[in-house]
């Protein structure tokens, strides 16, 4: 039986995060390892709860430099523990546009193999 409830195909993506609670100053630090137009999935030493919002920042290679993307809002979906670790789900909180988050939206559209 499958349990996927993904509406949206995952692509594989490594990028750097930089993750914190809302209303938290302290980010800590994550690695995202798939993303889709609705979400991410990361590994982060970080210990959070479903339905906590987070504010995440991707920092990826794009032309041959590091760029930071913009920061943009979730709420954690799953988590699961990994050892000392955790694989977490992150659903956007708003849709992603090339206007409002542009790098962003240029590591969903490469992932999906859209250019």
């Amino acid at each position: 039986m499958k349990d996927n409830k993904r509406v949206h195909a995952r692509k594989y993506l490594i990028a750097d995060i930089k993750i914190k609670k809302s209303g938290s100053r302290a980010a800590g630090r994550a690695v995202a390892v798939n993303i889709s137009k609705e979400g991410v999935g990361l590994y982060t030493s970080r210990p959070l709860m479903p339905k906590d919002k987070v504010v995440i920042k991707m920092t990826v290679l794009m032309n041959g430099a590091l760029t930071a993307s913009e920061e943009v809002q979730g709420t954690v979906r799953w988590i699961k523990s990994i050892g000392k670790n955790f694989c977490a789900g992150i659903k956007f909180d708003e849709q992603i546009t090339g206007k409002e988050h542009p790098v962003i939206a240029r590591c969903i559209s490469y992932a999906s193999g859209r250019k």
